[in-house]
């Protein structure tokens, strides 16, 4: 017979070995230990010291991983097998494999302000652990708008190839099929080709929730086309979003002065408009995450989703300054003819002969790039201004002494009467900086127009 005890009786045990035991059925038993694996587990916090070897302390081993588990890490400057000699932040997560034969794919970035980019590294076998820059091509078209979850492969650019590794950055409407959680609006993210693509024809999607900021990874059958769901569940510290108002050292260390290297925090914004006090990367509302950097309290790296847009954006905190680096596909930046990015904006200058000017590049360039100019002729700089010739795209004539001619235009549309009116905007010097070409001076040489007070307004890209 058994014995039955007062439960106020006994005294509490202190600690748990996961050996004890609890009767489930007539004929049945579980341990605590059993029970424990059931909660939902919450991410653990490496410190990787050899990428190539997959040595790491805290959190659990590569081989205890299970399958498909995810881990953060934080790694030195100089560790082996790193994608440079910074120091990383990101996550680890458990491919395919057993505790004795398994891949490992990592997402790194750089906790130095002054590297940007993100990387993708796959550790096949014990000794190298290869790592591929996920960038973003600003002539091509990378960017989805997802309406059905399970048909992004119907989606896919022609312009990005399917083969492993390979990104495509993606966002939704308020009605999106197959989603992983139906209290959410819209999401943002990423379609990541997994490594045996060709094989498998399988991808992982990283999907971003606009109303609650909580973060999904998501098992595509790509051909098949269906999506399994798993929400990224976090440590005590990761569970809410922290609403930022500003991008900088006061108001984040208010909010994450407490929190730890390696942390990983979602956040949300207001409608704001973007000023050089709140260092937003533009107006608008914004939901991400933000990671602690090495110097507590005083460094972060964001992710910052727009909301209502497909951009997103990289921010690198130090002090009272914000660096941006904008990922995704954005009219800004892309050139009219594809694979040709923008140098210049926007310039004018005087049609007068011996005008002279100053054109600065928005980014310092090879003194090898070809630059092509795009121009027209205006009566004023004004919107309702009277365009009085569009000058033929055309690539920029220098020679490798820095001097040539951008564009060269003959019009008798430009002159009175049966004369040819005439504009050359001359390069006589470049602008050179420590590893390429920042600007160049240049001088206007016109003849017989008619409008000696109009403008030339330009724009330059290059490749």
């Amino acid at each position: 017979m058994p014995t039955f005890i007062d439960m106020s009786a006994l005294t509490k045990r202190t600690t748990l070995t996961g050996n004890e035991e609890f009767q489930v059925s007539a004929t049945e038993k579980v341990t605590a230990q059993q029970i424990a694996d059931l909660a939902t587990r919450g991410l653990s916090i490496i410190t990787v010291t050899n990428f190539n070897t997959r040595t790491w302390t805290g959190g659990k081993s590569a081989s205890e991983m299970v399958e498909g588990e995810i881990q953060a890490f934080i790694s030195a400057a100089n560790t082996t097998g790193a994608p440079s000699n910074s120091a990383y932040r990101g996550f680890v997560q458990k491919v395919s494999g057993n505790s004795t034969s398994y891949v490992l794919r990592y997402y790194a970035w750089s906790a130095d302000v002054s590297v940007t980019g993100i990387y993708i590294g796959f550790s096949m076998y014990v000794g190298n652990c290869s790592w591929k820059s996920l960038t973003f091509d600003q002539s091509r078209k990378t960017v989805i708008e997802v309406g059905d979850f399970t048909t992004i492969n119907e989606l896919w650019p022609a312009s990005v190839k399917q083969t492993p590794g390979n990104v495509v950055s993606f966002y939704t409407g308020t009605d999106v099929y197959f989603q992983p959680e139906a209290s959410e609006t819209k999401y943002v993210g990423f379609v990541i080709l997994d490594t045996d693509f060709a094989n498998t024809k399988t991808a992982t999607v990283i999907a971003y929730g606009q109303n609650t900021g909580k973060q999904y990874i998501g098992k595509l059958e790509y051909e098949a086309q269906s999506i399994d769901w798993y929400p990224l569940t976090y440590a005590s510290r990761l569970t809410n979003a922290v609403k930022v108002t500003a991008f900088n050292e006061a108001p984040l260390s208010s909010l994450l002065g407490n929190w730890k290297t390696g942390d990983v925090v979602p956040f949300t914004t207001d409608s704001v408009i973007a000023s050089a006090d709140n260092q937003f990367p533009e107006s608008g509302i914004f939901n991400g995450f933000i990671s602690m950097g090495s110097n507590e309290g005083d460094y972060f790296q964001i992710f910052a989703f727009k909301t209502g847009s497909p951009k997103a954006y990289i921010g690198a905190c130090i002090g009272s300054t914000t660096q941006w680096t904008a990922l995704g596909d954005s009219s800004e930046g892309s050139g009219p003819i594809p694979g040709y990015k923008t140098l210049v904006s926007s310039w004018s200058s005087a049609v007068t002969t011996g005008s002279t000017g100053i054109i600065n590049f928005r980014e310092e360039i090879p003194q090898a790039s070809r630059i092509l100019v795009v121009a027209k002729i205006r009566s004023s700089p004004t919107g309702s201004a009277t365009i009085r010739a569009n000058v033929p795209l055309t690539l920029a004539s220098i020679n490798d002494s820095g001097q040539g001619i951008l564009f060269d235009l003959s019009l008798q549309y430009l002159a009175t009467g049966t004369n040819i009116g005439s504009i050359r905007l001359i390069c006589t010097s470049l602008i050179t900086g420590a590893n390429g070409v920042q600007g160049m001076n240049t001088i206007v040489q016109s003849n017989n127009l008619a409008n000696a007070g109009d403008i030339i307004q330009l724009s330059l890209y290059y490749k």
